[in-house]
């Protein structure tokens, strides 16, 4: 009789164990970017299956999650909306599915009305849609390298190849909407990138990317909003952006400007920051017709400085910075550049 218990608790406790196996094979990772520069969706909700109430409130451009566990066995009905709209006003993905034990990378990109926007050089559909990648990584296999996807998302330019400038080639041929196919494994360090004209010797824009402190981890970098913003409903201007695991969205500083043909010297230029109005998020860029010493400071409206965003040396070209008022409460900032005998102020607003 002991020996007969003994047997169905073993029985017991394997059952239990493979339930508790299966159950957790039944559930998949998802991260979800918001990589659409189109001005109309500058922040939206998320709906997923219930449209009554939004998954995801108010990401802005360059927003992100961190990876969500959720259940493989349902079937997921996704609709993307500009933030406050009804869910009819938006975009529907439906029918998705979504295999047990896989993690996945959803990125929202395009635009709402292509014909209102620059095409794609490549002829690349630009319409919105949200472009699923599977197999992404959570962690590097050494724990002294990054790991990082490449992920073209700015639907106004060609295809290129990414160097790291005096280190290597990483990718070449990229397209509007490619991704890398396999990561990328580099040491934790510091890297100018280059992006050039595909097939071609001429640098469209070169980034910093400090990777120094990503040992062990992994991350998608990701080409977004325009090389002409003039021709694209005045939308952000493009930029890199790398998204940790975390849902951390680093934005990575331009060094030099996009180099056309023809092209008139650069002159000095402040921004409008984007999005703006800005809860709490914004991007502020501007443009150095030579090298100076930069300062780019922000103010309330007595004239106290509430934060120093740059205070550097920096070489001729166009330049972006994050704007993070998280700690601040709704109301009218100024944001000011002193660039050499070059200076001028801005007006934003913060709506929380």
């Amino acid at each position: 009789m002991r020996k007969m218990k003994s047997t169905i608790i073993t029985l017991l406790i394997t059952f239990f164990a493979f339930v508790n196996v299966a159950q957790a094979q039944e559930t998949f990772n998802l991260q979800i970017i918001h990589n659409s520069a189109d001005p109309a969706v500058a922040s939206v909700d998320i709906y997923v299956n219930d449209l009554s109430t939004p998954f995801l409130s108010g990401v802005p451009f360059r927003g992100a999650t961190g990876f969500v566990e959720l259940d493989a066995d349902a079937v997921y009905d996704i609709t993307v909306t500009p933030a406050g709209a009804a869910p009819e006003a938006g975009f529907s993905f439906n029918g998705l599915t979504f295999d047990a034990g896989e993690n996945y990378i959803v990125i929202a990109t395009g635009v709402a009305d292509p014909t209102s926007f620059a095409s794609n050089p490549d002829g690349v559909d630009t319409g919105f849609f949200l472009d699923v990648i599977v197999g992404a990584s959570l962690q590097a296999d050494d724990s002294e390298t990054v790991e990082f996807l490449i992920y073209h998302g700015a639907t106004d330019a060609p295809s290129v190849d990414v160097i790291a400038r005096n280190v290597a080639t990483l990718a070449t041929g990229v397209a509007y909407t490619d991704v890398t196919p396999n990561y990328l494994a580099v040491p934790a360090a510091s890297y100018i990138l280059d992006i050039n004209v595909a097939g071609t010797s001429t640098t469209a824009a070169s980034f910093e990317a400090d990777l120094s402190g990503l040992a062990g981890g992994t991350a998608i970098v990701l080409a977004s909003g325009f090389l002409s913003p003039a021709t694209n409903n005045d939308g952000p201007a493009f930029g890199l952006i790398a998204v940790l695991t975390d849902g951390t969205v680093v934005e990575i500083g331009v060094f030099t400007s996009i180099n056309e043909p023809n092209q008139n010297p650069l002159s000095f230029v402040l921004n409008q920051n984007y999005p703006n109005p800005f809860n709490p998020t914004t991007n502020i860029s501007y443009t150095l017709g030579e090298a100076v010493d930069v300062r780019l400071e922000v103010f309330n409206l007595i004239g106290q400085r509430i934060a120093t965003l740059v205070d550097a040396s920096q070489a001729a070209g166009t330049y972006q910075v994050n704007f993070d008022a998280s700690s601040l409460s709704s109301g009218i900032y100024l944001y000011r550049i002193q660039a050499g005998s070059f200076v001028q102020t801005q007006r934003m607003t913060l709506v929380k």
